[in-house]
């Protein structure tokens, strides 16, 4: 009995363990993806929106292969740990059930994660997307604004011109 609850003991704190690593790795993997999109973005202007999809598709698939060998390391252990489960008494099942839950509870906290840091990436992508079509709205802006004061002064001085030449052509008549 005290055997069966050390094994039990033991073979749950090896899934928190391999919890933990992936969870790990995921945010590795996410910090990875981030600082590559990061840099992606500084370089190319051409088409934003695709490259965030393919990043997030990226993460995605990294996620669903991450979660599939969750589940193959978790069924293992569930398999291993059958024959034992059922000649276990029911307080052992209650200790396994508990057991499974905790590890639902984690996965589910791992996919909120996931899910946040998604949201965060597209919305950083998309904020600097708008920054940049902003700056270059206000250079067009700034753009037309001198040429129209140019067009203005050259208007101007075209009339100022035409105004000395009437001057002299009148001073002229008059000395005549």
């Amino acid at each position: 009995s005290q055997n069966r609850e050390q094994q039990t003991k033991a073979i749950q704190e090896k899934i928190e363990q391999k919890q933990l690593l992936a969870v790990e790795r995921k945010e590795q993997q996410l910090q990875s993806i981030v600082a590559k999109s990061q840099g992606k973005l500084e370089k190319a202007s051409m088409n934003r929106e695709q490259q965030a999809k393919a990043i997030q598709e990226k993460v995605e698939m990294k996620h669903t292969l991450a979660a599939e060998r969750k589940d193959q390391h978790l069924q293992s252990i569930a398999s291993k740990s059958v024959g034992k489960i059922e000649k276990a008494s029911e307080s052992r099942d209650l200790q396994t059930k508990a057991i499974q839950e905790k590890v639902d509870t984690k996965l589910a906290e791992a996919l909120e994660r996931k899910e946040r840091l998604m949201k965060d990436v597209a919305a950083k992508l998309h904020n600097k997307m708008e920054k940049i079509s902003s700056a270059k709205n206000q250079h067009i802006e700034n753009a037309k604004a001198i040429q129209e004061k140019l067009e203005e002064k050259q208007l101007l001085a075209a009339e100022r011109k035409a105004e000395r030449g009437q001057a002299i052509a009148k001073k002229n008549q008059e000395k005549m």
